[in-house]
């Protein structure tokens, strides 16, 4: 059986049904590292051609870095499903948990800052 089955089904839902927003946890443990990937290649692209800065390619790349840290919200909501009813695995599934939705926070407070309007006048990275 796997992993996310045994979590799904612990909390009593039918594989893969759980989730945010509609993604369930297989779409988010899928999608997550694909958008990732794409926000590498994106931002390698714009430096290849000399024009990554708060532009297109800027803007690109941090909208699919985002929407790839956003994907594993629903993975880091099914951690808390993976341990027992109790004990310290129920109580390390837990901190984990919140210790990645807190860090998908401070991204997506970081990613909104540097998408902004005041992004364009700040200086270019190198």
């Amino acid at each position: 059986m796997t992993t996310m089955r045994m979590a799904t089904e612990r909390q009593g839902g039918a594989a893969g049904t759980d989730g945010v927003a509609g993604v369930t946890l297989g779409t988010g443990l899928l999608a997550g590292p694909v958008l990732m990937a794409g926000y590498g290649v994106v931002r390698l692209a714009g430096r290849g051609v000399g024009d990554y800065g708060p532009g297109v390619w800027w803007t690109v790349a941090h909208l699919l870095f985002l929407a790839g840290v956003l994907a594993f919200v629903p993975v880091f909501l099914g951690l808390r499903g993976l341990a027992g009813e109790r004990g310290a695995g129920r109580v390390a599934c837990g901190v984990a948990a919140w210790t990645g939705l807190l860090g998908a926070a401070a991204v997506v407070v970081q990613a909104v800052i540097d998408l902004g309007p005041d992004s364009s006048r700040r200086t270019r990275r190198p």
